[in-house]
């Protein structure tokens, strides 16, 4: 087994957590067979290249586990090193990933293991598993889920890799990233695995852009809601095209309607609010932003889009400035509801062009909540970023 551990991930606890809690939690459930080896990040680059290593050393092996501490981005970061690096993967082992939520947001294992079920989540793991898990705190026991399913050999959940294509105006291939944030950009499209690794898309790239430099400031999660709030007043000038056979979801009906073959769409601009995500309904933990990935979860793999869109809106008139600050407050409410368990999708207009409940009102919805495999984005004006790599598309690409 091979732990890859990110020193400067979230809170920077995730070196005394491996030692403190995980080192005898292995010795202990794990056959004697399996042989701990740690290897601390020191640099970008590191965790992927740790990781293509170890692959490549036990190529021949059926199997191999790699446990990750630390948060979404040192995932990412393997996963695209892996993905960018291995030409064919017919040979490969099975790689199972179990994660350590050492991270900042720790959106892939909030999803996975959502707190709210982790009292069920545990009856499911080996009955000595369960009574040593019994005897820990809250934090330490939620922290040890992935590891604990891991070590009751549950089966591993086959999870969605998102690959990501940047154009230039001229249609040249300008970048390729695997397992990145997307947002307001790109050709997209949903590719299951042959191994359960995983990725999250979503997040408004500008919002994550300038919330890394609050970091330092603002180490926690409430540097994301600063950002969020420093740019609510920007739209993006954008199409979203979506493919044929792309589904939008009703709230009337609670269900995914899928469209009529044959009809392709373009959404047009502008857009106050747009991401991507697959194998999440979280992008922390109680920001359900993408809920019905997990409570309406979707039979194939593909992308969960959440669009926000003043055209929407029947109080809004014109793109200025005005029309901004007047429509901020709604993207504002969707942000906050989505951690009312995910009640934003069914927020509506009200007469008065305010956001109130299902309940409240029988005007349009707020959210237009889309399922597709594949998605492009053509920015119209200004460059657009992507994430989790910053890249920027240029006008016309």
């Amino acid at each position: 087994m091979l732990i890859i551990s990110n020193p400067n991930a979230g809170n920077r606890q995730g070196p005394d957590f491996i030692r403190q809690h995980v080192t005898w939690f292995i010795d202990e459930f794990m056959p004697p067979t399996v042989v701990p080896e740690v290897k601390q990040t020191t640099k970008e680059g590191d965790a992927g290249a740790f990781a293509l290593e170890y692959i490549r050393q036990n190529a021949r092996k059926d199997r191999v586990t790699i446990l990750v501490s630390g948060g979404d981005t040192t995932i990412h970061e393997i996963i695209q090193h892996v993905e960018s690096s291995l030409q064919t993967k017919t040979d490969l082992p099975r790689v199972d990933i179990a994660l350590l939520p050492m991270g900042t947001a720790n959106a892939l294992y909030y999803s996975e293991f959502p707190p709210e079920r982790t009292e069920d989540i545990c009856k499911t793991f080996d009955p000595r598993v369960q009574r040593r898990l019994a005897t820990l705190d809250k934090e330490t026991r939620g922290n040890l889920l992935s590891l604990s399913a891991l070590c009751s050999d549950l089966p591993s959940t086959p999870l969605t890799i998102a690959r990501s294509s940047i154009y230039d105006a001229k249609g040249t291939l300008s970048a390729s990233v695997f397992s990145v944030v997307v947002v307001s950009s790109c050709t997209s499209e949903a590719i299951p695995l042959n191994y359960p690794l995983r990725l999250i898309l979503a997040l408004h790239a500008v919002i994550l852009h300038e919330a890394e430099a609050l970091r330092h400031t603002h180490p926690g999660l409430e540097r994301f809601k600063i950002a969020a709030m420093q740019n609510i007043t920007r739209w993006s000038s954008a199409t979203l095209q979506l493919p044929d056979g792309y589904s939008i979801y009703n709230p009337v009906t609670h269900s995914f309607e899928e469209t009529v073959s044959g009809s392709s769409t373009t959404l047009e601009g502008p857009f106050a609010y747009f991401l991507s995500t697959v194998n999440v309904d979280r992008l922390e933990l109680a920001f359900n932003i993408t809920p019905l990935a997990s409570t309406l979860p979707a039979v194939e793999p593909g992308f969960e889009i959440i669009v926000v869109r003043p055209v929407k809106d029947p109080s809004i008139n014109g793109t200025d400035e005005a029309a901004r600050q007047a429509f901020a407050t709604k993207v504002g409410a969707v942000l906050m509801v989505a951690y009312q368990q995910g009640a934003h999708v069914k927020w509506r207009y009200g007469n008065d062009g305010q956001p109130v409940g299902f309940d409240d009102s029988d005007g349009g919805f707020l959210v237009e909540y889309l399922r597709a495999p594949s998605w492009v984005w053509v920015p119209a004006s200004r460059p657009n970023l992507v994430q989790w790599h910053i890249l920027t598309i240029w006008p016309g690409g």
